[in-house]
């Protein structure tokens, strides 16, 4: 077998792969915002900056490496997904209804990204 042998080899991506990495360059991006805008909460927010730095770098790891069709990327990219989505929830829950718009818009992110990613397992390679 060659090196770019694999389901992944043929060049060809799904569009719901390519949604995800967008997606997840996205959420990574806005986590990234989050965790600056965090900063400013002093010491009560170092939790909340420590956990949105990791939530970030992680979105983007995993989008690049989605892009390359690696499994690695896609296994982190729905666990960034399901943490962002519990996360949003608790979030709805927590401020009830404060900014709901823009936390609904945060579930159908993670939402779209973790059915992206759960149904093209197919498209990725070890």
């Amino acid at each position: 077998m060659t090196a770019m042998s694999g389901p992944g080899a043929t060049g060809q991506r799904p569009p719901l792969v390519l949604v995800a990495a967008i997606l997840l360059f996205v959420a990574g991006v806005l986590n990234l915002l989050a965790a600056f805008s965090a900063m400013q909460l002093g010491g009560a927010g170092a939790i909340y900056l420590l956990l949105y730095l990791a939530l970030g770098a992680g979105a983007i790891f995993a989008g690049i490496q989605i892009l390359n069709g690696r499994e690695q990327g896609r296994m982190i990219g729905m666990a960034v997904a399901g943490v962002g989505l519990v996360l949003q929830v608790l979030a709805l829950i927590a401020f009830r209804g404060l900014g709901a718009a823009y936390i609904i818009i945060g579930i159908l992110l993670y939402g779209v990204i973790l059915y992206a990613l759960a149904t093209t397992r197919t498209h990725f390679t070890r």
